[in-house]
């Protein structure tokens, strides 16, 4: 065997790769555009967590969504942080897959040691196949009473906040 005959063997590995290659494409099987390979969707019943972000304030929410038709309903928390006081909330949240939303009602909650209350609060979130995660944004707001300012507790105040999150994981429909 000669050195000479070696470019003619690579030349020839190469061009059997490069007429190989138009039909190697990861997801091949997904032709309709969904997130996963097999063209599936993503099913309603799933766990999510989010970052809520407001002026003064910032917490996190984790909530867990099952099928009732065709609304997913979920209960789950919140932890929010207003001026160094913090809250536990429950978190009462409805998937629509039709719409493509999120929307999530913070439960009122109480500083125990004056401070601030947690009136009500809420978001509005979008859905986001971001392959191979689903993502949400929103906005919404914070309603609270400043017990210090305001020890009658007449003022409530309101700041928008908003949520951005993923789903963490899914369980199967």
């Amino acid at each position: 065997m000669t050195i000479s005959r070696f470019p003619s063997l690579a030349i020839l590995l190469i061009g059997s790769a490069l007429a190989v290659a138009p039909s190697l494409h990861a997801g091949g099987g997904n032709k309709n555009g969904n997130p996963y390979g097999n063209g599936s969707f993503f099913p309603n019943n799933g766990t999510f967590t989010g970052v809520i972000r407001g002026t003064n304030l910032g917490g996190i929410t984790q909530f867990s969504t099952s099928t009732t038709n065709s609304l997913s309903t979920s209960q789950g928390s919140a932890f929010i942080y207003i001026y160094g006081f913090s809250y536990s909330s429950g978190v009462a949240a409805n998937l629509d897959p039709a719409a493509n939303t999120i929307n999530a009602y913070f439960s009122p909650a109480a500083q125990t040691n004056g401070g601030t209350n947690i009136n009500a609060g809420g978001f509005l979130g979008t859905l986001k196949n971001s392959f191979p995660n689903q993502t949400f944004s929103g906005d919404g707001y914070i309603s609270y009473i400043d017990l210090v300012i305001d020890p009658t507790g007449n003022t409530i105040s309101q700041t928008p906040i908003k949520v951005n999150g993923v789903r963490v994981s899914q369980s199967p429909n």
